[in-house]
């Protein structure tokens, strides 16, 4: 990562990237075959106004420039809290807008992500995705192309599937539906979900103050087959 930042990675015991993705399913060409298709893969409700255009710069992967350019469509989601059923009982501290870029030729999932609320500030900057690309590179991470096929695993079930830094708390969720490939193994299908401004963490005993002092980014690594939850990265500032 840049030198203002830090990473924490923790891998779970008996975790591995493995798994057969699901078959493909066929490109959706109706307004409602979208819907259909982004709510599948979401697990949340799409409204019923979609748009059309290309995709820009600033809304492409790392490593995946081969996207600028290409048609795509937007589909916005019910505004609300997040219901987790891991943890049903505590409360968001946000209602959540979500917005998901789908390629339109083929109805490969782009991103997802919910807006950062406006009354919050001091989570990490968000970098363009070049500079996000150089960061993953720098940790031997590397996305080799989009997913066609249909998760087993939908994004909500993969943000309800993150065992370190309650979704709850971020100021802003995002996805990703990628081929990852870390440290030479190789490409898995994942799903990668961002809680960025995750609030300090409480002081571990022995460990440097400075860790736990800054707004935090989480990134948590999801398989899309068995929604197992295989490492979690956390990044702070310095």
């Amino acid at each position: 990562m840049t030198s203002a930042l830090r990473l924490l990675l923790i891998v779970f015991a008996g975790s591995a990237y493995a798994g057969e993705p699901p078959k493909e399913t066929g490109t959706p060409k109706t307004p409602e075959q979208i819907l259909a298709m982004a709510a599948s893969i979401t697990g949340l409700q799409p409204l019923p106004d979609i748009t059309f255009s290309p995709l820009a710069e600033s809304d492409r992967l790392p490593f995946l420039k081969q996207l600028v350019g290409q048609n795509s469509v937007t589909v916005k989601f019910r505004s609300g809290p997040l219901v987790l059923p891991s943890d049903p009982n505590r409360k968001d501290k946000y209602s959540r807008n979500f917005v998901a870029h789908f390629l339109a030729d083929t109805g490969q999932l782009v991103s997802i992500k919910s807006s950062l609320p406006e009354k919050d500030s001091d989570p990490l900057p968000e970098f363009s995705p070049a500079t996000a690309e150089d960061d993953l590179k720098g940790m031997g991470e590397s996305y080799t192309g989009l997913q066609t096929a249909t998760p087993k695993i939908s994004f909500f079930d993969a943000v309800n599937a993150i065992k370190i830094g309650s979704p709850y708390e971020a100021q802003e969720i995002s996805g990703v539906y990628v081929m990852d490939s870390q440290m030479g193994r190789p490409p898995s299908a994942l799903w990668i979900i961002s809680l960025r401004g995750i609030p300090p963490l409480e002081p571990q005993s022995g460990s440097d103050p400075s860790l736990y002092s800054k707004h935090h980014l989480i990134r948590a690594f999801i398989d899309a087959t068995t929604g197992a939850c295989l490492s979690v990265a956390s990044t702070y500032g310095e």
